[in-house]
């Protein structure tokens, strides 16, 4: 046999790169076909790779969790993979959770590992969208590479299809309408994805679907060797036959993940990958038709024109075929309920730029409890600047608003009156959409202080929307707020199985802390402190927990844990601090904070309620009370909380007080 052909045998049993279509020239006749089946097997060999785990003590694999791997601290182990590990991390410079993947030194060439990883990083980092895990380094440290991205935190749509069987068409064409915009921005970036799959795409509990793992992606400009492809079962035929990528293969690819999803099953099979070859070369595919005859027309000729044969018969570009998924949905008249109810149907744009900023939107809502709410009413008002009939910007607008409101950024009466407005408006462009109920609902029970109207919203949102975490969330603090505690735990813990990653793991903890169940409250605020230890909401509600627990000691400690980290910018804890520390003998300390919360006034908006809680401390009824008028005057949200809470709140309770709270009815006239 040709030394050539031991040299191919030898590169495959090394794991290096094979220049393929220039060996044939170099050997007889009648060794080629031999060279062909090593080709085979290095394509099986790489894909085997790819998918196959590797034991944790496999190799020089040192333990880093706990440590600190270039500017990152490391937290925790969360996978492992051929190619490498991913760890949860911290980014200490900019204070944030990534997902830091570090490549195995034994599992990557000397000559690549760095070069490959950097190119992916670079690669990753050209491209900002909503639907793309966002890439924030590369870096070669200690004799490793790695990167390190968003910290996604869900399932793949792989795990969900294994675990609660295929989709249905409206979910599946909504997650499409998703993948199809996260191609357009990467195609428009100059990037071919090249492996595409199910196991490659996260589905955040809130709904948010993202498309993962760059990791053999390509410039388009740029030739790259032809094994590196995705998983063959999802390859386009060209890809396979031919090694030719191309925008088209990719939406070859996500038109096998749809048929996939709808179907648990894919167009073409085989045990090996020559059989895969071998029919794709005859088309012997099953049609998603044949296999599932039920799905609506329209969803059906969009996959099958996806997964033409032909290239040049397929969608020319992701944003056709985006475009043809948004027309067959609302065709069909339906609203997906796998993902967040902000979807197709009436609410949707035809404008992108204005779909572009509502997706910013979302992902700047998503981080609202570090921040993100400014940037995110920001993204939705430029949204229907571009498009003044976009329901679902407009319904942005208003959940925006009443967080603020709530969270007194914003003078709360202004607030809750423009997120009214936003929340009507997106009603008479959608009726069906849930969530402006529960806005309404969240201006009712602050503004209007009308807790029946209130929770006639909220039961109309959740009619509609069954799932939203949002209007249940809300609907239990109105529920607490009027001192029915049981019902507003039970829905508390509705939206926590709907929705475990959300802020609602709080909100059980808020209502319980509100019905005298102190410890039980402790527990779950201290396992929320176990994710963010520096989370100044916990930190200020275990400090009011104790409060109505009458600890006033440990409510201090908690209030001062909230002071420091939030560089004692929030309001709410200058001035429940200065109030405890008052009616404990330390009135100079008090009065210091006081100013402290007047230099903030100048700055920005300081709630009459947080400016109020001092002077209460300090025994001055004259200027408490003069403060609760003007906090009844603005509708701080913190008063609808009196009725039920206000006698295990120190010296708020005095004649006085209770004067001016019952003639605005807050705690009704008895």
């Amino acid at each position: 046999m040709e030394p050539a052909v031991w040299a191919a045998a030898d590169l495959i049993f090394t794991g290096r790169e094979a220049e393929w279509d220039r060996m044939p020239m170099a050997i007889p006749l009648d060794q080629r076909p031999v060279i062909q089946e090593l080709r085979s097997i290095a394509v099986v060999v790489a894909a085997h790779a790819e998918n196959q785990e590797i034991p944790l003590g496999l190799g020089p694999k040192p333990e880093l969790a706990g440590g600190v791997w270039g500017p990152l601290e490391i937290i925790e182990l969360i996978g492992t993979g051929a190619f490498g590990d991913v760890y949860r991390a911290r980014e200490q410079r900019l204070d944030r959770q990534v997902a830091l993947k570090i490549y195995h030194p034994h599992r990557l060439g000397p000559s690549l590992m760095t070069s490959d990883v950097i190119e992916e990083g670079r690669l990753l980092a050209k491209v900002r969208h909503p639907n793309v895990v966002a890439v924030h380094g590369a870096e070669h440290c200690d004799g490793r590479v790695g990167i390190w991205m968003d910290c996604i935190e869900g399932e793949t749509l792989e795990d969900r299809v294994n675990e609660h069987g295929p989709f249905n068409a409206m979910d599946a064409m909504t997650i499409g309408l998703d993948l199809c915009r996260a191609l357009t921005a990467l195609h428009e970036a100059g990037i071919l994805h090249r492996d595409i799959k199910a196991r490659n795409v996260m589905r955040e509990a809130d709904g948010r679907v993202i498309l993962m793992d760059l990791g053999i992606s390509c410039e388009m400009e740029r030739e790259t060797p032809v094994r590196q492809y995705g998983t063959p079962l999802y390859a386009a035929p060209e890809v396979l036959l031919a090694g030719e990528s191309s925008r088209q293969g990719d939406i070859y690819s996500l038109g096998v993940l749809l048929y996939y999803l709808v179907s648990g099953r894919y167009p073409i099979s085989g045990a090996t990958l020559a059989d895969i070859r071998s029919a794709h070369a005859a088309w012997r595919g099953d049609s998603l038709s044949s296999v599932c005859p039920d799905l609506p027309e329209d969803f059906v000729g969009i996959v099958e024109k996806a997964l033409a044969v032909s290239r040049f018969e397929r969608f020319t570009t992701a944003a056709e075929m985006e475009q043809n998924l948004i027309a067959s949905l609302k065709r069909c008249g339906g609203r997906s309920h796998f993902v967040h109810a902000d979807r197709p149907g009436q609410s949707q744009t035809d404008d992108q730029q204005a779909q572009n900023h509502y997706l910013l939107g979302r992902s700047f809502w998503r981080q609202r409890a570090k921040g993100g709410l400014p940037k995110a009413l920001e993204c939705f008002q430029e949204a229907v600047a571009r498009d003044p009939d976009f329901a679902l910007a407009y319904l942005g607008i208003s959940q925006c608003l009443t967080l603020i409101s709530y969270w007194q950024f914003m003078r709360p009466r202004d607030g809750f009156a423009a997120a009214r407005a936003a929340a009507e408006r997106a009603l008479a462009l959608d009726p069906g959409l849930g969530e402006a109920h529960g806005s309404l609902g969240c201006v009712h029970m602050c503004l209007d202080w009308d807790p029946v109207a209130a929770e006639r919203e909220f039961e109309r949102a959740i009619q509609l929307d069954s799932q939203s975490v949002f209007s249940g969330t809300w609907y239990a603090l109105l529920l607490s707020s009027a001192g029915r505690h049981g019902d507003a735990l039970s829905m508390a813990r509705s939206r926590r199985e709907l929705n475990p990653a959300s802020l609602v793991i709080a909100i059980d903890a808020i209502v319980l802390s509100h019905a005298g169940r102190l410890e039980e409250a402790l527990e779950i605020f201290q396992l929320g402190l176990k994710g963010d230890p520096e989370s100044v909401a916990h930190h200020n509600h275990m400090g009011l927990a104790y409060l109505l627990a009458g600890d006033s000691a440990r409510a201090e400690s908690c209030l001062r844990n909230a002071f420091k980290f939030s560089g004692g910018q929030e309001a709410w804890t200058v001035g429940m601090l200065a109030m405890l520390l008052a009616q404990s003998d330390r009135g100079d300390e008090a009065r210091q904070l006081i100013a402290h919360l007047d230099e903030l006034g100048t700055r920005r908006y300081v709630s009459a309620f947080s400016r109020m809680v001092p002077w209460i401390g300090l025994g001055r009824d004259d200027k408490g009370v003069a403060l609760l008028e003007e906090a009844i005057d603005e509708r701080d949200p913190y008063l609808i909380w009196m009725k039920s809470i206000g006698d295990r709140l120190p010296g708020i309770m005095a004649p006085g007080y209770v004067d001016c709270m019952r003639s605005a009815g807050i705690l009704g006239h008895r």
